[in-house]
């Protein structure tokens, strides 16, 4: 992949600073084990940033910043599935995994289980993501689904994939 056009930031609210680190972490209430997160800092706010996380347990390491800022990047060609609620909801061979999600292409859900959700959230790097709530025999998985419809050039290779969480399990 070649360079972003646009250079990462610091993710300090209203700080515009070229970002050299990255402050990988985990949420263990919100996220399974596996999961990473990435905010991004510059040498200014490396130290806030960090005790922030820290301080609530959820700082995993911090790295020197690398283009792009992720834990892990791959292209898989070997058979993905989610599931949840017992059903199968995406399965794929074209798997694109960014910081240990897989991202499956928008085609390879089975049947009519996305529901649109009005929930969004920003990612550094990435930029913004929307949301979907699954819908499986009569039950709801509230914004188990996430997608980045117009990401930053950084992530142009996950543009309308969609990641699953929540419980889904992908294998």
């Amino acid at each position: 992949m070649t360079p972003p056009d646009e250079s990462p930031v610091c993710s300090a609210k209203g700080c515009r600073a070229p970002a050299r680190w990255a402050l990988v972490w985990n949420n263990p209430r919100l996220h399974t084990p596996d999961r990473e997160k990435v905010w991004t800092a510059c040498d200014a706010h490396r130290p806030t940033l960090s005790d922030h996380l820290a301080a609530r347990s959820f700082l995993r390491r911090v790295d020197p910043l690398a283009h792009p800022p992720v834990a892990g990047r791959a292209h898989d060609r070997s058979m993905t599935t989610a599931r949840w609620n017992g059903t199968v909801i995406a399965e794929s061979d074209d798997i694109v995994t960014v910081e240990g999600n897989a991202y499956f292409p928008r085609e390879s859900v089975v049947g009519d289980v996305l529901r649109p959700s009005a929930t969004t959230s920003h990612c550094p790097w990435k930029g913004e993501a929307s949301y979907f709530s699954l819908e499986v025999d009569g039950k709801t998985n509230t914004d188990a689904v996430w997608t980045y419809d117009a990401p930053k050039d950084a992530a142009a290779e996950i543009t309308g994939r969609l990641a699953f969480w929540k419980g889904v399990e992908v294998s």
